[in-house]
């Protein structure tokens, strides 16, 4: 590629003449909920919780209305 050519296409990507801007709002918007919604699934599928009994102590003076 040219060097000319190359300066040419770097200003039409650079202008924003490639593509509209509510365009490329939407596509970005798009590509990051599908990133997420993937990330979510993927958690949702392959990680396993550790169930394990739990016991907590309460202080008496926390059960006692006032």
């Amino acid at each position: 590629m040219s060097d000319r050519a190359f300066h040419n296409l770097r200003n039409q990507c650079l202008d924003g003449s490639d593509m509209p801007t509510l365009f490329r709002l939407l596509t970005v918007i798009t590509i990051l909920a599908g990133l997420f919604y993937g990330a979510m699934f993927a958690l949702a599928t392959l990680v396993e919780p550790n169930r394990v009994e739990m016991t907590v102590d309460v202080p008496a003076e926390r059960l006692v209305p006032r």
